[in-house]
């Protein structure tokens, strides 16, 4: 996986206030870098979109500064670049994620002595619109049903859109599925999480059929290929062989949303109704075991949330996990 790592040429000379941005940019990469932050630890995923963004507002900040530095930097050029995302039609949740990066920046800059204020603390992200209503069932049922039927890409893309949905995975935790992984025959698969492994995930019937014929796909779309060149474990991979990036599972699922928003609402309505990517169809698989009366012990252990409290009554074995999914999930 590629990722925004400081020049390896950077100037090693302390950082002052006349220093460019872009060397800034570099000092802050290496201590997030480094586990220090003045927020915690920041995981590595976030490490690389801040280092990202960050590097957007340096290149930036050259369209209105002769020479830009981390100690001439204004609130008014946290604010232009702002509405310059805004202008190229950046969603206001993107756009407060890159502020959320400006304040951590100069917020190191700040401990470093460098600078003595926060010009992007004060500065207010657009508001974002109105979340378009959660799928229902049928909806889910009809996303699930738009992969092509006859292409590798497309009978991969319907394997994780069941299982996304289907096990209520997070986007990294799909992506970090093995082989190894996987019990087709009890229907279900190891999820590794960040508070801890999940032995057994149910995924239902559609899921484990889905997983069948996509492996079957997998194995004659690889059989040419030169196994130094694949990723031999990876479940889900590109048609050459490599574990797919999150940008491309978020655009896969992105598209089909378009599509099933565009088909019931109509192309004037797709901005206003655009949902937010895999976190849709884990969304949907909370909700939907809500509804049809599962208890939260359950949606906690299925989904991993910290937030929801595991009562006494919770599951005690996995045959008992899988009864009680299949007696509630929609696609079991």
């Amino acid at each position: 996986m590629r990722t925004n790592q400081p020049p390896s040429d950077a100037p090693t000379r302390p950082l002052n206030s006349r220093s460019a941005t872009e060397v800034g940019v570099a000092a802050y990469a290496t201590e997030l870098a480094a586990g220090i932050d003045l927020a915690g630890q920041v995981l590595p995923r976030t490490q690389q979109a801040y280092v990202t963004d960050l590097s957007q507002f340096a290149k930036y900040l050259h369209t209105r500064i002769a020479g830009p530095t981390v100690g001439n930097v204004t609130a008014d050029d946290v604010i232009a670049f702002c509405e310059h995302l805004l202008v190229q039609g950046r969603q206001p949740r993107t756009i407060a994620r890159k502020l959320a990066a400006l304040r951590a920046f100069f917020g190191f800059l700040q401990k470093s002595g460098i600078r003595s204020d926060n010009p992007a603390k004060s500065v207010r992200p657009p508001e974002p619109a109105a979340d378009p209503p959660p799928l229902s069932a049928q909806q889910v049922r009809a996303l699930l049903h738009l992969p092509e039927a006859d292409s590798f890409t497309g009978i991969r893309n319907r394997a994780m859109l069941e299982l996304l949905y289907g096990a209520g995975l997070r986007l990294d935790e799909l992506l970090a599925l093995n082989l190894s992984h996987l019990d087709l025959d009890g229907e279900g698969l190891r999820v590794q999480r960040a508070n801890g492994p999940l032995p057994f995930a149910p995924i239902g019937e559609p899921g484990t059929v889905a997983l069948r014929r996509y492996l079957l796909q997998r194995a004659e779309a690889l059989v040419d290929r030169e196994m130094s060149e694949v990723d031999v474990g990876a479940l889900f991979v590109s048609a050459r062989g490599r574990r797919l990036r999150p940008r491309t599972v978020q655009r896969v699922v992105e598209r089909y949303l378009r599509i099933l928003d565009r088909a019931q609402g109509g192309w004037e309505r797709e901005r206003t109704r655009r949902r937010h990517g895999a976190g849709t169809l884990r969304s949907a698989c909370e909700r939907h075991l809500v509804e049809a009366g599962a208890d939260p012990g359950l949606v906690a252990m299925l989904l991993g949330r910290r937030s929801v409290r595991v009562p006494e009554q919770a599951p005690s074995s996995t045959a008992e996990l899988l009864a009680r999914y299949q007696s509630a999930h929609p696609r079991a």
